[in-house]
Order: structure tokens, then C-alpha cells, then sequence
């Protein structure tokens, strides 16, 4: 052995005894790989730890005073639910949750055949009368009674009730005193029963004003078997009030009733009526058993002044030439004296 190997053995007591010119052995290739595993391992770690020393900060917090905060519902956790099924929901289905809740909450406590304020239109879809909103089915509605506006209307519904409703601990005024007495005293009326033997005859005439030259009519109508003690009475009535025919605003109705005949009426024009007492008035024979009734039109305007103009000195109705004065073929002929 030579005097550099000896040195070299000497410098390194720990490796095997072998030949330095030889090639290293299998200990020696279990040992590099173990050193590289570990250096690649701790090459990584600074790595990550250096990304993570640099990485940017998260955004900060929501303002607590901020409105439009995000409400995050975490259906992951649920009862029932299946694990890592579902990440955090957003906030268009938070609401869309709570509105279940809510409508299954109402339908355990509101009837809707009861509820006073549930209406369906003729589109289908249902109205919140205290409210006037509109939904397009019964979950919606329900939802919307559970609402901050309906529970705040409703409290204001109930609060005006209480004002309006009479105490009836409160002493009873003089007017309601009287009003309560006259109550007392009267009789109770009863409808009668009354058998209908037919319409009665009748005749119509129509007439004018020679003075006022206002259009009117004459009614005459018989009722020889009329009940005892009974008159007849009439009233003008609209069109809109009946409905038997069609209504229609350039129309309404004299109606006459007396019993036990069939209530007859009129279909006139839907003109204002002058209700003077020389001009509007009824008559009801005894004897003749005849009933008159007399009515006029007021005068249209356009009528009015029309008549007024012909009445007026040198007026020629139109398309006739009026005669001037002043034209001496026009003049009229001088008769020598």
C-alpha cells in the first residue's frame, strides 16, 4: 500500500477498507440516493414556504355597516345531506330557501279559504287585496304574508278597525239615544208573498210645450183590479241598474209598479228631465182606477238657440236670399198716392 492511501484511510477512518481506485459499493449507492431524497424534500419545502411568505393578502372583511352583505347558507352540513355534495350556496338560493321555509311555515298556520285579504283574477294568478300586490301562485302569496308589508299593513288595518269600532262601554249619545228608541217602537215589515196576475194596460202619447217647445210624454195606464189601499209609483232608473237588456248610456228606463200587476217600464232617451212641478208630475184616479204620469225633456242647448234664432226679426232660414233694402231692384214697389 502506498503512503497516499494510507493517508487517505487514515483521513476517512469511517469508509471500508478498499481500494480508492476501485468503484464504490452497493452501502455507498443506498447512501447517495437517501442524501438526494432528502435534499430534494428540503428544496420543496422552501418553496412553499417562500410562496407562502409571499403570497398577497386576502381581501379584507365585509363592513359589518355595509347592506348588501352576502348571506351565505351552508347546505353542505344539512341533516341528511351527503358529505362534500355541495359547496356554500349563494345568495339567490339562500332567498329561494327561505321562501320555502316560509311557505311551509304559512300553510301550517293560514287557511287560504279563509284568509279575507286571497284573491285569484281572471289571469290566473292571485292578489293580496290589503297589499294590492300581485303573485303567481299560492307559495308566493304565502311567502309574501309572512312579509315585513303585510304584517305592517295588517297592524294598520287592525288599529283603524279599533278606532272606528264604537267602545260599548262608552255612554250612548243623545242622537243614538233616539235613533235607538225609534228602532224600538216600529214594527217589523215582512216580505209579502203577492201572486202576479199580469201586465196592466197602458197607453203613451207624446207631447211639446207650445211655450217652451219642449218634447215630452203622456203615460195612462189602467189597473182595474189593483189591491186595496195601494197606489201606484214610479222612478226613472239607468240604464246600468237593469239587467234584462244590454246597457247603453244613450238610454234609460221609466219603471211603474203597482201590485199585484207586473212592474211595467219605458225605455226613453237618456236626456235630463225637468223636474218642475208643472212639468214632471203623476195622477191616480180612484174611481176610473187610471194612473197618469207626465214628464218633459229639458230643452237641448243647441235646440234652444236654434228656435231663438228663427224667432228673431229679419232671420231667413238658410239658403234662401234675404232681401236688402238697399238694392232698389230688391226694394219693395211704392203705389202712387
Amino acid at each position: 500500500m502506498r503512503a497516499c492511501d494510507q493517508h487517505l484511510l487514515a483521513f476517512h477512518p469511517s469508509k471500508d477498507q478498499h481500494d480508492i481506485n476501485t468503484g464504490p459499493t452497493d452501502s455507498n449507492k443506498e447512501q447517495y440516493h437517501e442524501d438526494s431524497f432528502f435534499n430534494r424534500t428540503r428544496k420543496r419545502q422552501k418553496v412553499s414556504s417562500f410562496v407562502t411568505n409571499n403570497r398577497a393578502s386576502p381581501p379584507p372583511p365585509h363592513n359589518r355597516h355595509n347592506k348588501t352583505k352576502d348571506i351565505m347558507a351552508d347546505r353542505q352540513n344539512r341533516v341528511g345531506s351527503k358529505i362534500g355534495g355541495a359547496g356554500v350556496a349563494g345568495a339567490s338560493e339562500s332567498n329561494v330557501d327561505r321562501r320555502e321555509r316560509l311557505r311551509k311555515l304559512a300553510l301550517e298556520t293560514i287557511d287560504l279559504a279563509k284568509d279575507p285579504y286571497f284573491m285569484r283574477n281572471h289571469l290566473g294568478s292571485y292578489e293580496c287585496k290589503l297589499c294590492l300586490t300581485l303573485h303567481t301562485n299560492e307559495g308566493s302569496y304565502l311567502a309574501h304574508t309572512q312579509g315585513k308589508k303585510h304584517q305592517t299593513n295588517l297592524g294598520r288595518r287592525a288599529a283603524k278597525d279599533a278606532m272606528e269600532k264604537p267602545d260599548p262601554l262608552a255612554p250612548l249619545t243623545a242622537a243614538q239615544q233616539q235613533a235607538l228608541k225609534s228602532t224600538s217602537t216600529t214594527q217589523p215589515t215582512f216580505k209579502r208573498n203577492i201572486i202576479k196576475i199580469g201586465l196592466p194596460g197602458y197607453k203613451v202619447t207624446k207631447i211639446r210645450d207650445p211655450t217652451s217647445r219642449q218634447v215630452g210624454l203622456l203615460f195612462e195606464i189602467a189597473y182595474p183590479e189593483i189591491g186595496q189601499g195601494i197606489e201606484p209609483r214610479y222612478r226613472f232608473m239607468s240604464a246600468y241598474e237593469q239587467q234584462i237588456q244590454a246597457p247603453n248610456k244613450a238610454h234609460q228606463y221609466l219603471v211603474i209598479a203597482a201590485e199585484p200587476y207586473e212592474t211595467i217600464s219605458f225605455k226613453v232617451q237618456s236626456r235630463d228631465i225637468d223636474r218642475a212641478e208643472e212639468k214632471l208630475w203623476s195622477h191616480w184616479d180612484v174611481d176610473q182606477k187610471m194612473y197618469t204620469m207626465q214628464f218633459f225633456f229639458k230643452n237641448d242647448q243647441r235646440l234652444l238657440s236654434s228656435s231663438r234664432m228663427e224667432s228673431a226679426p229679419g232671420y231667413s232660414a238658410p239658403g234662401t236670399q234675404m232681401a236688402n233694402p238697399l238694392n232698389p231692384f230688391h226694394a219693395p214697389m211704392r203705389t202712387a198716392a
